[in-house]
């Protein structure tokens, strides 16, 4: 029976937010203000938690995203600019554990859109927020992979008492139930 490694790809595989980076990549930053004064409220909200992390970031897919064709096309073109985020002491330990034959999962809150390629390159799963349309307007679809819903995935998906041993890692608070089901939690060290 092998192992399973669950990590976090946000701050974890990544020296840097890709959500951010993937609205850098996708909008003019320089004409944002004009598009979307509002945008800044809810940056404040968000600063002052006022609102939750999913709650901004779908406010933020959805005023900056307008039709499902332009964010899905951003996406794309962001998911081949993604490798050079990457920490790697973080995916040496990836394929650490993916030569000793583990099942290696990346649980992110960032977008299946642009995190399928990599997943992929790396021969790992992947369990991401999902973001479907209904009338050009966002949804997630179930729900924004962070926190508690990481560890909802994680269940719902792989039975844990097939492994020999579970292996979490991650850097932020948006892991905490993630890590808790480890036998062996990694908070910001490999």
């Amino acid at each position: 029976m092998n192992s399973i490694a669950f990590f976090d790809f946000d701050g974890t595989l990544t020296f840097r937010d890709t959500f951010l980076e993937f609205l850098k990549d996708s909008v003019d930053v320089n004409s944002l203000a004009k598009k979307s004064p509002r945008l800044f409220y809810y940056l404040s909200l968000f600063e002052f938690k006022v609102i939750s992390n999913s709650d901004f970031k779908l406010f933020v897919v959805r005023e900056l995203f307008k039709s499902e064709d332009y964010f899905r096309l951003s996406a794309q073109r962001f998911s081949k600019k993604i490798f050079k985020f990457l920490k790697s002491k973080a995916v040496a330990r990836l394929m650490y554990h993916k030569k000793n034959g583990d099942k290696v999962v990346i649980v992110s809150a960032s977008f299946e859109e642009y995190l399928k390629d990599i997943s992929k390159q790396l021969c790992v799963d992947l369990i991401a927020t999902k973001i479907t349309f209904k009338d050009n307007v966002a949804y997630y679809d179930p729900a924004n992979c962070y926190g508690i819903e990481k560890y909802k995935r994680i269940i719902s998906i792989y039975r844990l008492d097939k492994f020999k041993y579970i292996y979490a890692y991650g850097d932020s608070r948006g892991d905490y139930y993630m890590l808790k089901i480890a036998d062996y939690p990694y908070y910001r060290v490999f």
